[in-house]
């Protein structure tokens, strides 16, 4: 008797065992199936994200003929415009240069004397006459061409000492007129600023 409830128990752990294992395994097929979803899943965001990646550039590719012709038209328009811009400040750069300019020079805190001075644009380059005696050599200038036909010249001149000077002048459009300003800086935090005008323009002779 006692050998038959011992088979019994044997024969049920055994079929436990066996129902745990066939659950287990019946899980792993099942959960199978879904990660191979999940992948194709994947795969197949990837093959969209790819399409429509071809599809943007062949749009950026294919633009409409038309467009095309817009597109090439502003960029010739652009370098139509900058070369005009250029020669126009090469004709005002040509008509100012070997010019002299008598100037009167005022300090914009007042109180100081008025100062004549002689503006020279000579050989591409500008100089004040008096400046020069002090110092300040002959500097290249910049030139802009305003819409509404101003013209403008920049320049920074430095001497020996460490003085720095800045000028900005203004000429109206046929040029028989300038006003100014101009910046004399002897150390850091110590400036004077000027305006300057001129009515009378002369030829440089050499």
């Amino acid at each position: 008797m006692r050998k038959n409830v011992g088979l019994l128990v044997l024969i049920a752990v055994f079929v436990m065992f066996s129902v745990q294992n066939a659950q287990a395994w019946g899980k792993k097929k099942t959960a199978a199936p879904e990660v191979k979803e999940t992948q194709k899943e994947v795969k197949q965001e990837k093959v969209e994200v790819i399409t429509e990646k071809k599809v943007i550039e062949q749009k950026e590719v294919k633009l409409p003929i038309q467009e095309k012709q817009v597109i090439k038209a502003n960029k010739e328009k652009d370098a139509t415009i900058k070369s005009d811009v250029k020669l126009s400040r090469e004709k005002v750069r040509l008509k100012l240069d070997n010019t002299s300019w008598d100037t009167e020079i005022f300090p914009i805190a007042g109180g100081g004397k008025i100062q004549k001075e002689a503006l020279v644009f000579s050989d591409n380059k500008f100089y004040a006459e008096q400046f020069k005696q002090n110092g300040f050599m002959s500097t290249n200038y910049t030139l802009t061409l305003k819409d509404d036909g101003m013209i403008i010249w920049e320049t920074m001149q430095s001497a020996d000492d460490g003085q720095v000077i800045f000028w900005r002048g203004e000429m109206n459009e046929d040029m028989t007129e300038m006003r100014g300003v101009l910046s004399k800086q002897k150390s850091p935090g110590e400036s004077e600023s000027f305006t300057f005008i001129s009515k009378e323009k002369m030829p440089v002779t050499k």
